[in-house]
């Protein structure tokens, strides 16, 4: 079958495919594979298709590089006076041909169907790449395609595009197209080799390889841009197409089946299989830049897995997948602006894509001018994770926690300060200052906790629900806590002291007083007796005003807590009860060592009761006295009044020592005793 015959039944049925889209009816993916009749063809899915390569396997199409003005030809073409000399598939011997301006120098590259060769250009003592094909495909669609690309790629003047230098023939009527020589590699090798030699070359940062591709990238975008402002779609954007300078300079290469929009709507299967956009197989959606956009986002995705955008393990399960282009779930490592971009960017349906490639560009540039801030929230996340992590485990410290919580905090706060905007971080403050929270509440610290919480753009119920519930329980025991204070402070020797001092003291002083006058008297009038009981009487009205006196100035230093409540009523009443005995001993007529026998029992009493009231030891003093009392039944009269004035002064010093807070005993008993 010949080539025109082939090329008009695809073009038929390719027009039938169309039409049935008009009609609303796109046909799926069978159809689209039946209708190219690929079956028995083994293209790479790496390779780019093109009409010659589908005219070859007899299924044809037409040229759609449709750059070919209808009066230029290859034999319109200005001769160039070049011959290339070797046979096809041997090398050019270096310095061998020297034929006219151009010398031959050697192969950069050979293919099954054309060459680039290296050129020396005498006149501007230049490298040049000469592009040709081979001698036995002069006439065929091989030919039509250099020419094609030396038109297209001839009026696109961007730095970004390889500069042609001349089209022309040569004297076997192959075309020839001249283009600058670049001194660099494929990007697909340093895609493929992050410690390629190359890249000491290249002005990017050694440990930042992400920055640099996207930086390439944007250069494509630029290129595209340029080319889709004259109306040219390059239809085969990849990494193999893309050549990178020693100096970072990137040119978009290999604009073979270029489409002239101007010409009319491309027709025909083009393009690379792995990185094929589904209106390319799908003839019910246009082609147009939107078609460059999505191999954008292929080469994205490229760049970001390290895989191309369609894999399969043959030709068909590829173009599969390139006619459904479904969109790829990237794992948590790939920054998250990225991942919405290429999938974006290869939405099946072009208007769902960005409107341009400088629309795309311009999302890389918006990532990368924010790029540190991204950074910082995903390091920041990490830590976040892992203070979840340990949250949930239960055996967490909590300093550890806090620790991690302040720094995931801290480090979504600095990724706002550079990105306000950054979702990612506007999440992860949330989370942080809720975990935090958390963190507070468990620890018991409110105040902490509810400013926290206040931090919240939106409230967190169950925080908030958990903070009134410590608020609650804290007042709980914040009032359990008084009333054990209050209980406390009612048992506490240590309040009034100072007063307690003072009313011992003076009545120390007034008994020692009292003593040394009657033990005087005693001895000067040597009798038996030297205290009367009506004088004993106006001792104890004197004793009980001092010690009225003493309390009533000294009240507010007395503190009049519990126990000092007790103790100083069983001291008042101590002393009334001798003045009661007293008046009730001179009444009956009794005798004075009666009367003090009688005052010591009531001491006795007072410290027995202190004993009970406040301290156990109290009792042993009691007991003392209460056994000086019965002694003083056995004692000589003149000997009463001083046994008498010692035992009181003992027991006012006992006192005095034993109501102090550091020697307290008994604080059991006291405590479970009941209040007055």
């Amino acid at each position: 079958m010949s080539e025109t015959s082939t090329q008009g039944r695809v073009d038929a049925e390719d027009e039938r495919a169309r039409s049935e889209a008009v009609a609303g009816k796109p046909a799926d993916f069978a159809t689209v594979w039946a209708t190219l009749g690929l079956d028995a063809t083994a293209l790479a899915l790496d390779a780019t298709i093109r009409p010659e390569t589908i005219a070859k396997a007899t299924l044809a199409a037409t040229s759609t590089s449709g750059a070919a003005e209808p009066h230029l030809s290859i034999a319109t073409l200005p001769r160039i006076s070049i011959r290339l000399g070797a046979a096809d598939g041997q090398a050019v011997p270096e310095g061998s041909l020297d034929y006219g301006d151009i010398r031959i120098a050697g192969v950069l590259g050979e293919g099954g169907m054309g060459r680039v060769l290296l050129g020396r250009q005498r006149s501007l003592s230049r490298e040049v790449a000469v592009k040709t094909v081979r001698e036995h495909l002069v006439g065929t669609l091989h030919a039509d395609a250099i020419l094609g690309e030396g038109l297209v790629t001839g009026r696109l003047e961007h730095p970004n595009i390889i500069p042609i230098h001349q089209l022309g023939r040569d004297g076997d009527e192959r075309p020839i197209l001249v283009m600058k020589r670049i001194a660099g590699v494929s990007w697909d090798e340093l895609l493929a080799d992050a410690s390629h030699p190359m890249w000491s070359k290249i002005p990017t940062l050694p440990d930042d390889r992400l920055r640099a591709h996207l930086e390439i990238l944007m250069q494509i975008a630029n290129a595209l841009t340029f080319a889709h402002s004259r109306g040219v779609i390059h239809r085969d954007v990849k990494p193999e197409n893309v050549m990178v300078g020693e100096f970072g300079e990137v040119y978009l290469v290999d604009w073979g089946i270029a489409h002239d929009l101007s010409l009319g709507p491309p027709r025909g299967l083009v393009g690379t299989p792995s990185y094929l956009a589904p209106e390319m197989l799908d003839a019910s959606m246009p082609i147009g830049p939107r078609t460059d956009v999505h191999l954008l986002g292929g080469v994205l995705h490229t760049i970001l897995t390290g895989r191309p955008r369609h894999e399969g393990g043959d030709l068909r399960t590829a173009l599969a997948a390139a006619f459904v282009s479904a969109p790829v779930d990237y794992p948590e490592t790939v920054p998250r602006e990225l991942a919405e971009l290429a999938n974006a960017s290869t939405h099946r349906d072009p208007s769902e894509r960005p409107e341009s490639a400088l629309a795309f560009r311009r999302a890389i540039s918006s990532y990368l001018s924010h790029r540190s801030s991204v950074v910082l929230s995903r390091e920041a996340t990490l830590r976040l994770d892992e203070l979840d992590r340990l949250a949930r485990s239960g055996k967490a410290d909590p300093s550890v926690c806090a620790r991690l919580g302040t720094e995931c905090r801290f480090g979504f706060l600095q990724a706002l300060r550079e990105w306000e905007d950054n979702p990612e971080a506007k999440a992860g403050l949330g989370r942080a200052i809720s975990a935090l929270a958390r963190i507070e509440i468990d620890r018991e610290n409110l105040d902490g906790a509810r400013a926290l919480l206040s931090e919240l753009s939106e409230p967190n119920d169950e925080l908030e629900g958990l903070a009134l519930s410590l608020s609650r329980r804290l007042l709980a025991r914040a009032k359990e806590a008084e009333e054990l204070r209050q209980q406390q402070h009612e048992q506490d020797l240590s309040v009034g002291r100072k007063g307690r001092r003072v009313l011992i003291l003076m009545l120390m002083s007034f008994g020692l007083l009292i003593s040394v006058v009657v033990v005087g008297r005693s001895l000067l009038e040597k009798g038996s007796t030297a205290t009367s009981p009506t004088e004993l009487v106006w001792l104890g009205a004197v004793l009980g005003a001092v010690a009225g006196a003493t309390t009533l100035f000294r009240r507010k230093t007395i503190g009049f807590n519990e126990i000092n409540r007790r103790v100083h009523r069983v001291v008042v009443g101590c002393v009334a009860a001798m003045f009661v005995n007293r008046v009730a001993g001179l009444g009956a007529g009794a005798a004075t060592p009666d009367i003090l026998r009688g005052d010591l029992f009531i001491i006795a009493t007072a410290l027995g009761t202190a004993g009970i009231l406040v301290s156990r030891t109290w009792l042993y003093v009691g007991g003392v006295v209460a056994g000086a009392a019965l002694a003083m039944g056995v004692l000589h009269p003149k000997n009463v009044e001083l046994w008498f004035s010692c035992t009181t002064l003992f027991a006012l010093g006992a006192a005095g020592f034993l109501w102090r807070p550091d020697v307290r005993k008994g604080a059991a008993s006291a405590d479970s005793s009941p209040s007055d």
